[in-house]
């Protein structure tokens, strides 16, 4: 509630650079960001997993001086082989990934992400997966650092269960935005106000087909 303000409609910008087929050519796909810009969608969601998004985002900046007025989302915790990006299925990186939500490499995945993006800060970093041994406090202790030192300004959660968006609310009292999928087949527990303790700001990354 007291955060920015964004609009409804975000940007998704994994199928611009991996997993479903050929990749056009850089021109091709800065005018396909130029017309998400033009259409009001400046909430551009992207993670150092999906091809070369950071790059060619980083490099959508520096073409149009427009960086301020981008929302930027990217993400930590999935490690996926570029070969198995390359290969253009989706399928193949879930089977190659390995997923690490340990301080370390969360830390280390936001420097190279802000290289690979050309930014001094990132608007939202989420956690992408969390691995399940790293236990979650150490991984949100990595989070307020990197907000501390001004490198993201929000953190995040990708499909966290009920029970994490409870724990932290609780116990670290801080308030992170949940990323949800809301197709029926693909609805796992996911937070809300009665789980969490409080209001907790979600996004829905899969929404429904019509």
């Amino acid at each position: 509630r007291n955060g920015p303000e964004v609009p409804a409609l975000g940007l998704g910008t994994m199928g611009l650079s991996a997993y479903y087929g050929a990749i056009d050519d850089d021109e091709t796909r800065f005018k396909f960001l130029d017309r998400a810009y033009e259409l009001g969608a400046t909430f551009w969601d992207t993670a150092d997993v999906y091809g070369d998004s950071e790059e060619l985002i980083g490099k959508w900046f520096k073409r149009t001086g427009k960086r301020e007025e981008i929302f930027l989302v990217t993400k930590f915790g999935n490690r996926v082989p570029k070969e198995a990006m390359a290969s253009g299925k989706a399928v193949d990186a879930m089977k190659a990934r390995t997923i690490d939500s340990t301080p370390e490499y969360c830390l280390e995945a936001c420097e190279l992400s802000l290289k690979k993006l050309g930014v001094d800060y990132i608007d939202l970093y989420y956690a992408h997966r969390i691995d399940g041994v790293t236990p979650i406090e150490k991984t949100m202790e990595a989070l307020v650092k990197l907000k501390e030192a001004g490198k993201i300004k929000h953190i995040g959660l990708s499909e966290p269960s009920a029970a994490t968006i409870r724990l932290l609310t609780l116990r670290r009292k801080l308030a992170v935005i949940a990323k949800h999928k809301s197709q029926p087949q693909q609805q796992r527990s996911r937070p809300s106000s009665n789980h969490s303790g409080g209001t907790t700001p979600t996004i829905t990354n899969t929404p429904p087909k019509h």
